[in-house]
């Protein structure tokens, strides 16, 4: 009995072995001929595979260095210089009065600005499409009345939307009337004075001066230079690691002369400063030299002058006054 078992055993196996591995056999080239089918198969997804992975970094790449431009309309760039007051952030004289060197940091700020209504001396009042056009800029200290208050894209600021202080009244028996005979005049026998109080985070570019001083945010003293605070709504491109100190690397603010002058392009850099914030919240405050081009015994300036100083260098011109 148990050589019986022995034996059925022994031919159970032998005959599955012949059924599977026997290459004369019918079921071993089929399952061949469907082993063959399957890896062709399996390679051509790879080989598929492979393909679509190769298109996919080519855009990929084409992504990472396409060109677009932006609506402009959907960014904005701010300055304000001096924004919280002359240079050394010292507003009057009278009042001793200063807002402090960090007054303009991570909160809202603007300027304000004006188109005078009349041309001074000539008493004649322009309507407000000639005063637009004109775009005479109205002089510090100016009283309300005697301008149309714009900001900086020229658009008319109502002045109850003003962010200044309102002009105060003084008794004055030469007023008769509205700018007679003096163009501060209000009412009969009252006359408007500006006030000396000015908003914090506010455009003072009248109050430039590169002779003076002016605070960093963290109370420094430096010479020849000024605050300047800006904001944008982009984050600002900033240096890292070992390209932190290169001058070439980063996002900078730069003094250049309008239109150029006979010494300098309009493309000359005559000063410049790092931002080394990646994005502002409200305004943010820096410093710019006022150093012409880095030389410490050389400032910027317009040359406007009433007399000339002894060592000046004057530019004569085909246009220039001849007097003999």
């Amino acid at each position: 009995m148990a050589s019986t078992l022995l034996l059925l055993c022994f031919v159970i196996i032998v005959a599955t072995s012949n059924c599977q591995y026997t290459p004369e056999n019918d079921i071993y080239a089929q399952q061949n001929f469907t082993g063959e089918d399957n890896i062709n198969h399996q390679i051509q997804i790879r080989s598929l595979a492979r393909f679509n992975n190769e298109v996919e970094r080519e855009n990929n790449l084409k992504i990472d260095y396409r060109s677009s431009f932006p609506n402009p309309e959907d960014y904005f760039i701010d300055f304000l210089i001096n924004p919280c007051g002359s240079n050394s952030t010292f507003l009057s004289d009278e009042l001793n009065r200063v807002h402090g060197y960090n007054c303009c940091m991570e909160r809202f700020g603007k300027g304000e600005y004006g188109y005078m209504k009349f041309t001074p001396g000539e008493g004649k009042k322009y309507s407000k499409s000639e005063i637009k056009q004109r775009k005479l800029a109205v002089h510090f200290g100016e009283v309300s009345h005697n301008f149309l208050l714009v900001d900086e894209n020229g658009n008319e600021i109502a002045l109850e939307n003003s962010r200044q202080a309102a002009d105060f009244t003084i008794i004055d028996e030469d007023c008769e009337g509205l700018r007679d005979p003096h163009p501060s005049c209000l009412h009969r026998r009252l006359r408007a004075v500006k006030s000396l109080y000015e908003p914090p985070c506010f455009d003072h570019n009248q109050t430039v001066d590169a002779s003076s001083e002016c605070f960093t945010v963290n109370g420094i003293l430096q010479h020849n230079c000024m605050q300047i605070a800006y904001s944008q709504n982009a984050f600002f491109h900033i240096c890292e690691g070992r390209s932190s100190d290169n001058v070439n690397c980063g996002t900078f603010i730069e003094l250049h002369m309008k239109n150029g002058s006979p010494y300098d392009g309009e493309s000359v850099l005559l000063s410049q400063t790092k931002i080394d914030t990646p994005f502002t919240n409200g305004m943010s405050t820096t410093i710019i030299s006022l150093t012409y081009k880095e030389n410490e015994k050389r400032v910027l300036c317009a040359y406007r002058e009433s007399r000339l100083r002894k060592g000046s260098i004057v530019l004569v011109t085909d246009k220039s006054a001849q007097c003999c």
